[in-house]
């Protein structure tokens, strides 16, 4: 860390000395001092992804929900509580005094979201107490953000406890940082280069920084689209990249490996009032229909009598919890969502999907019976490609799905383990097995892509030699051969299948 904070600032001293120490106005003191109209600068602070002051990326609001906040029966009070809250972080220099100010708001704005059946919007709120206080917070407008730079503080200083909440974040990554470089003869007390200096390490971050862009990138894809689909060979992490981007959705910072179903535990349905949403997964398989997953007729036996009644399955009981939770996320994953005949068990949900918050007839039901799936309902399928029966998924569902390639990849192997020994020996077995697929010495059939079969990398993240051996004779191996012998591979691959599981 130290080293980190040496070069950044000896490199940007000179720069930073031509930055005028008092910083113009940003947008909203111009805003109130009424050079801009107000429905303007509302426009700019909440609903403009990038402003000039801080880009809030997928945190962002859609403009149906930027248009119902202006037009709320009530707005006055959103509108009159914004304004206070803004003069008072200005006025106030006291960071006590404003943790309770950013509490008391985010509270408020919960409720009033709640209550208005709207999305919460955390990144827009912060967006707002950066342009109030800048050069005393920085610009991250995520907590996820946030997170990453105070894991790597961690690193440096084991005691680090970080706080709960964004600003209290904030609060703590400035003062590090003043103790650092508390000794050196840097120009370290401008505003702007202590917000610049956050966002270099951040990008010095590596690792944890491309995991941390990755799940942004889905969870803007997914907030946009609301159902995605995670595609791929066997062993390219379909089923664990959906359950971390549900996790990072629900806890806003990149869950390490190791403890996703740790964070997913509590959060899993029935929702609990005080969670940030919850999730649940399932499973589609030939036999699963649409009485399983939407709603059906269950049968039962009261005082001896055969009772029948009508039950909502997952999706329904999950799409009820989201609409009267408005301001919460609900994600449902499917796993092995192209195991089953998708449209069959979608039924006339395959519209709700679409056409997000207009109601739906059932097929079970008083005569009147409707549905419908709130915006704030998403969906993450998984699909093994090396399965023909991919092709059951017709064009109408397929096209309210966004689709995400997950590949074989190289470096993840590279990446995870770190004994040299066993490193190399992972590399070359899952360089062994790549060539079958890919370059001069393919084996591939000319009707198969190696994208859609080729086995993945959580093949070759094992524990120690001997589990990495037995993982390519009892797991690879098995299903080399079997590609042999369905035509995916030539009958002639069958030797170097053999090296491959004796350990060559």
């Amino acid at each position: 860390m130290g080293e980190k904070i040496n070069k950044f600032f000896q490199t940007n001293n000179n720069n930073c000395k031509k930055i005028p120490k008092k910083p113009k106005k940003n947008n909203i003191i111009q805003a109130f001092g009424g050079k801009d109209s107000f429905s303007r600068h509302m426009e700019c602070m909440i609903y403009q992804r990038d402003n000039g002051i801080s880009s809030v990326g997928a945190g962002g609001l859609s403009e149906a929900v930027f248009n119902s906040i202006l037009n709320l029966p009530d707005n006055d009070r959103f509108w009159n509580l914004y304004g206070q809250t803004v003069r008072l972080t200005i006025r106030d220099a006291d960071n006590d005094k404003i943790v309770v100010l950013y509490n008391n708001f985010i509270n408020w704005m919960n409720d009033y979201c709640q209550e208005n059946n709207i999305k919460r919007f955390p990144a827009v709120i912060n967006r707002l107490f950066f342009a109030c206080l800048p050069g005393r917070i920085t610009s991250f407008t995520t907590d996820a953000r946030l997170w990453a730079v105070l894991s790597q503080i961690r690193v440096q200083f084991p005691d680090f406890q970080s706080e709960a909440h964004w600003i209290g974040k904030n609060f703590q990554l400035l003062d590090s940082l003043q103790q650092s470089i508390a000794n050196q003869n840097l120009n370290h007390d401008l505003p702007q280069n202590r917000s610049i200096f956050f966002w270099w390490l951040y990008e010095e971050l590596g690792e944890i920084r491309r995991q941390l862009e990755t799940l942004e990138d889905w969870s803007s894809l997914l907030e946009a689209q609301r159902q995605i689909i995670f595609t791929g060979p066997p062993g390219t992490g379909k089923t664990l990249s959906a359950k971390r981007l549900a996790a990072f959705m629900l806890n806003g910072q990149v869950p390490e490996i190791g403890a996703v179903d740790d964070i997913l535990t509590d959060l899993r349905m029935p929702f609990r009032e005080g969670q940030p949403g919850a999730w649940d997964i399932v499973q589609f398989h030939p036999s699963y229909n649409y009485d399983d997953f939407v709603r059906g007729i269950r049968i039962r036996t009261e005082n001896g009598q055969t009772v029948y009644t009508t039950e909502n399955g997952p999706l329904l009981e999950m799409a009820a919890q989201a609409q009267a939770h408005a301001d919460r996320s609900f994600i449902l994953i499917i796993d092995e969502i192209n195991r089953a005949n998708v449209a069959a068990v979608l039924g006339e949900m395959i519209y709700a999907l679409e056409y997000r918050g207009q109601p739906v007839r059932l097929q079970y039901g008083d005569g009147d019976a409707t549905a419908r799936l709130p915006a704030n309902l998403y969906i993450i399928g998984t699909m093994n490609t090396a399965d023909r029966s991919i092709g059951h998924i017709d064009y109408a569902v397929r096209r309210r799905f966004a689709f995400v390639p997950l590949l074989p990849d190289r470096t993840v192997v590279g990446g995870y383990h770190g004994d040299e020994e066993l490193r190399a020996a992972a590399l070359r077995k899952f360089d062994a097995v790549a060539n079958l697929f890919n370059g001069e010495a393919a084996l591939l059939s000319a009707d198969y892509r190696a994208e859609d079969v080729q086995p993945g990398h959580s093949y070759f993240l094992a524990e120690d030699t001997n589990d990495l051996n037995q993982r390519m004779k009892y797991q690879v191996g098995p299903l080399l051969r079997e590609y042999v012998a369905d035509g995916v591979l030539e009958q002639n691959a069958i030797q170097r299948v053999e090296q491959i599981e004796n350990g060559a």
